[in-house]
């Protein structure tokens, strides 16, 4: 029965389909050549017309002398009506243009005015009057309703002769038949009497009357068989189609189209024959599309077929596909109806057929694409994940030639190349998605945006570039969120797939920054200046990320408070590395992220000294070779190897860098400050570590005493001796600032021995410490009065 349903169905789509629609696409044809020769014509013509207002133009209008005071007003007037009754004379021969004709000049007008009011202008839009809504009512409206009431009046009918049994069964089906095929006849008569409108009314009642007809015979009396049921509404489908087509009218073609898509669902038995309903599903789709590439005004035809035909197919889904029993059947057609609204939509673009229904077709094909994906992930998928690569590919390839072709042969649709460009680029990056895993992904996605920001700019395509961004914002997204990469199981030190995943992204960063900079985009030094801070960034996290995963990995073999401080110190050295790099390449190549990220860097190394003014743990403890000393050289070095490059580059830059050199000055005095505390104080400490842990006694209660006298000693010389120092150089070098920071250190340093040793330090150490610092401040009175000219004179800041 199945064969013998589709055989049915071919031959009906032959006979009733096919055939018709063959004879309207070479009738369409024939329409459009002629349209094409009209507007050749009225090219011509508006080119004629430009011509002659030109020529026209050119000529000096004569206008009549003033009377003169011999000449009085009387006898002017009559020379002058004499002068206009003269006839004209005829200037050469010149074809006559057919769209407008010239009247004659009046006395007021020159030529070139009076041409100008003959050409054609379009009618303005112009409001119904009260006559007009009384006709449009009374000669349409009321005719549409009429039809309606004659549809229920039939169905009304044949319930009444249902219920009440007063036909034979075999015969109600056949009476409405008859009144359906007689009101076509009747309509086909008043069309050709000029009553059209009425026409049009009494076919929207027959084409009902016979889906009515067919259905009572189908499912009340199961007179038919549904086979032949079905071949029959395909044919009043066909039937209804051809009408509307005949009195060109909308109302007729919604008909047909609502009885074409509840055919299946009015002679549905419950079985459900997937193969027959969607090819019936195809070919409807096929002669609707054909209707609407006929006629423009139908538009609206193709997003109701489009939204009824994926409606069938998500309820069969739903309601029957189980378990990949009709995999092929769902892949098949589902492509194959993608295929069909695809194709109309590409064509109508490349030919450059707008039309009227410009914006419902965006909008369809905008759901189109991806609701046909969908489908084909959710089916293919679950059974075929292996395949999902490739189709995914395949069908963006599709949109990828369209977009190509689009662009050689219609440039200015901008929409549609956009939205297929887009949809290429989204099955590229979920081709990729699908086939890799995290770290892949994040590397395929990185490259892919660098290509298509290449692309973009190459071609000057903005949507393309707008996408890439999009691509690597994402991408960023992806790689934050891995959570295998914060693993230090198996930890290699920058040899790992972790610090390769994080290059390619920084990598392609730099690369788009670098590539974006070629486009003319009003936007791009925003978009330039995000890439490399975003770029810049991510390599300051990852050297911060790749040092605190280093000890994290040797965390069972050292105590927890100890990996603290090792880290810290590290990362003071890897940030102050970052910093000068970062500075050095931002001041050569004028990139001023670089320059902001070196110098938070550079602030985040200066807050991380503060956590090393002690050393830990104490017991391990050696003098200048520790990576607290090493850390703080290292500062040195870079407040030094910064101060140098900004002073060189800070005219050309930016003058606020000026307060950078000064900002490095105070942090070398500092840095140097910190190094001479902490490695003197750390001696003694060690001593008080070794004392602690070798046991309480009363004799190392004394030692240890004596231990922190002499270390609160030694500290305050050493502070007094780094200010003389200080003081030294800033009269050598005339430096303001290192006396004022002498200065402030000396003040530091009286207000400990006066404040701090004088409560805690026994006698002796309070002698030494008191002379000690009045010695010094004596020498330090001396040096102001003898270098009183070098310091008051001439300064250098």
């Amino acid at each position: 029965m199945e064969e013998l349903f589709g055989f049915l169905g071919v031959l009906c789509f032959i006979a009733f389909v096919v055939a018709p629609l063959v004879m309207l696409f070479r009738n369409a044809h024939r329409t459009r050549e002629l349209e094409q020769r009209i507007g050749v014509m009225q090219t011509q013509i508006q080119a004629l017309q430009k011509q002659m207002l030109s020529l026209l133009s050119s000529e000096t209008p004569q206008t009549p002398a003033k009377p003169s005071a011999a000449m009085p007003q009387a006898e002017f007037d009559l020379a002058l009506l004499k002068e206009v009754a003269k006839p004209q004379q005829t200037a050469p021969a010149t074809p006559e243009a057919p769209a407008f004709s010239v009247p004659p000049p009046l006395r007021s007008q020159t030529a070139s005015q009076t041409i100008a009011q003959a050409t054609v202008t379009p009618p303005k839009p112009h409001s119904r009057t009260n006559a007009e809504w009384e006709a449009f009512v009374g000669g349409k409206l009321l005719n549409r309703i009429g039809a309606v009431a004659i549809i229920f009046g039939i169905g009304f009918f044949l319930q009444y002769a249902f219920d009440a049994n007063l036909i034979p069964q075999w015969l109600r089906p056949l009476i409405g038949a008859a009144l359906g095929v007689g009101m076509l006849v009747a309509a086909h008569r008043l069309n050709t009497r000029g009553f059209a409108i009425v026409a049009q009314g009494l076919v929207g009642a027959g084409v009902s009357a016979l889906y009515l007809s067919v259905f009572a015979a189908f499912d009340f009396y199961h007179l038919i068989l549904q086979p032949i049921a079905f071949v029959l509404m395909i044919s009043v489908t066909v039937v209804g189609f051809l009408q509307a087509l005949r009195y060109d009218s909308r109302a007729i073609a919604l008909l047909s189209w609502a009885g074409g898509f509840l055919t299946p669902l009015f002679l549905s038995t419950g079985d459900v024959n997937a193969v027959g309903l969607f090819s019936y599903l195809a070919f409807l789709d096929v002669g609707l599309l054909a209707l609407v590439f006929m006629k423009d005004e139908w538009f609206a035809l193709k997003p109701l077929s489009f939204a009824a035909t994926w409606l069938y197919a998500a309820l069969w889904y739903m309601d029957s596909y189980n378990n990949g029993n009709y995999f092929s059947i769902a892949v098949f057609f589902s492509t194959l109806y993608w295929v069909l609204f695809f194709a109309v939509d590409f064509y109508r673009s490349y030919s450059g057929m707008s039309g009227k229904d410009a914006r419902w077709r965006n909008l369809e094909s905008g759901i189109n694409s991806p609701l046909y994906y969908t489908a084909l992930y959710t089916v293919v998928n679950p059974y075929y994940h292996a395949w999902m690569p490739a189709i995914t590919l395949l069908y963006g390839g599709v949109y990828t030639v369209a977009f190509l072709l689009l662009r050689a042969k219609q440039p200015q649709n901008i929409f549609t190349s956009v939205r297929y460009v887009l949809t290429a680029i989204v099955a590229l990056v979920g081709a990729t998605a699908i086939y890799f895993d995290n770290s892949a992904t994040v590397i395929g996605w990185a490259v892919e945006a660098v290509v298509l920001v290449w692309i973009g700019v190459r071609w000057n395509l903005s949507a393309v570039r707008y996408a890439a961004l999009g691509l690597l914002i994402l991408t960023i997204l992806r790689l934050l969120g891995i959570d295998d990469f914060y693993s230090v199981e198996h930890f290699r030190l920058f040899w790992n797939m972790r610090v390769l995943t994080w290059s390619v992204v920084i990598t392609a960063l730099l690369l788009c920054a670098l590539v974006y900079n070629r486009t003319e985009e009003r936007s791009k030094s925003l978009i330039i200046t995000t890439l490399h801070s975003a770029w810049s960034t991510l390599l300051f996290v990852l050297l911060t990320l790749e040092t605190a995963l280093y000890y994290q990995a040797q965390s069972s073999e050292i105590v927890a408070h100890i990996l603290q401080f090792r880290t810290m110190q590290t990362l003071v050295i890897v940030w102050l590395v970052y910093a000068v790099l970062m500075v050095w390449v931002g001041l050569r190549a004028v990139l001023m992220p670089l320059l902001y990220c070196g110098l938070v860097a550079f602030v985040g190394a200066i807050v991380g000294i503060t956590g090393g003014f002690a050393y830990i743990p104490a017991t391990d403890f050696t003098p200048i070779i520790n990576i607290r000393c090493m850390a703080l050289l290292s500062c040195l070095a870079a407040f030094a190897g910064i101060r140098t490059i900004v002073q060189r580059q800070q005219l050309l830059i930016a003058s606020w860098l000026v307060y950078v050199v000064q900002g490095c000055g105070i942090a070398m005095i500092v840095a140097v400050f910190t190094l001479l505390t902490g490695e003197t104080s750390d001696v003694f400490q060690q001593k008080i570590a070794l004392l602690h842990a070798s046991g309480w006694s009363a004799q190392m209660m004394i030692a240890l005493e004596g231990l922190e006298n002499m270390r609160k000693l030694l500290l305050s010389l050493l502070w007094l001796l780094y200010s003389i120092v200080l003081l030294a150089f800033g009269i050598a070098r005339r430096v303001r600032g290192l006396r004022l920071a002498a200065i402030l250190l000396f003040g530091i340093s009286i207000l400990k021995v006066f404040l701090f040793d004088l409560s805690f330090l026994q006698t002796p150490y309070r002698i030494l410490s008191f002379i000690a610092l009045g010695g010094i401040l004596l020498f330090v009175s001396y040096l102001y009065q003898r270098y009183k000219d070098v310091i008051l004179g001439t300064q250098s800041s």
